[in-house]
């Protein structure tokens, strides 16, 4: 497992700085942007700064990858692998911070894309929260939490809602299953079967179920997602 951060912006050096010296973690700082950060052959965790036109402070977690173009970084229809239950644990310690920060989830989206499993904890949403040090050791804390006590769960793909889908979190923070990559709502008409097949195999724990939001999917979505999953022997629930 590598923890990379950068020393170029201002949350990932607390959060990286943080875990070196409270905890003698081993952290990588790549002196480059996040969105830059080198693929190291195994799982990475990559502390990071989140940038929102909604300021607030929030605490989000995601799997990188394009479902279409690479406009911030890495590369075009290409995922990393997701690592669902790591997701599912850090996004429950994080929800056991003291400061009443907010806890999201987020689509995969954005670089880098790698062979292996790369997963994002970032603070949110502007400067203010960047600097502030009381989230650089919650956010540290909820890490090493989550990797001490991580167990294998079982992994989904989810499908529709929004950039920050708010049944997901529900169904992480609640539910027994582990979210993997989401496609978001807004990716699904251009969503065939190559990047759903990609998707579905690029998931640490390997997937046998699709979670598709019933609300937050149009009918045409809907079938062409059932189509997918008949295709690849995967269960299919509305949710």
């Amino acid at each position: 497992m590598k923890i990379v951060y950068t020393s170029l912006q201002v949350a990932s050096k607390n959060m990286g700085e943080y875990l070196r010296d409270e905890y003698a973690a081993e952290v990588l700082d790549s002196k480059l942007s996040v969105l830059e950060t080198p693929c190291f052959g195994e799982p990475t965790i990559v502390l990071s700064p989140h940038k929102s036109k909604i300021r607030e402070k929030v605490f989000t977690v995601h799997p990188t990858g394009n479902w279409g173009k690479a406009l911030f970084g890495g590369k075009e229809r290409q995922l990393s692998y997701a690592y669902a239950s790591l997701q599912k644990a850090l996004l429950r310690e994080l929800s056991k911070n003291k400061l009443g920060w907010k806890v999201s989830l987020e689509a995969t989206h954005h670089g880098p894309t790698c062979d292996n499993a790369v997963l994002f904890l970032e603070i949110g949403s502007g400067e203010e929260e960047w600097r502030d040090e009381r989230a650089a050791r919650e956010a540290g804390d909820a890490l090493m939490r989550a990797l001490d006590g991580l167990e294998e769960c079982e992994a989904v793909f989810g499908l529709g809602g929004g950039h920050y889908p708010q049944r997901f979190n529900e169904l992480m923070l609640k539910g027994e299953e582990a979210v993997g990559h989401i496609a978001p709502k807004y990716v699904l008409d251009d969503l065939d079967w190559a990047l759903f097949s990609q998707a579905v195999q690029k998931h640490v724990e390997g997937v046998e179920k699709v979670f598709v939001l019933k609300k937050e999917t149009n009918s045409s979505h809907k079938r062409k997602i059932f189509q997918f999953c008949e295709r690849a022997g995967l269960e299919y629930e509305l949710i």
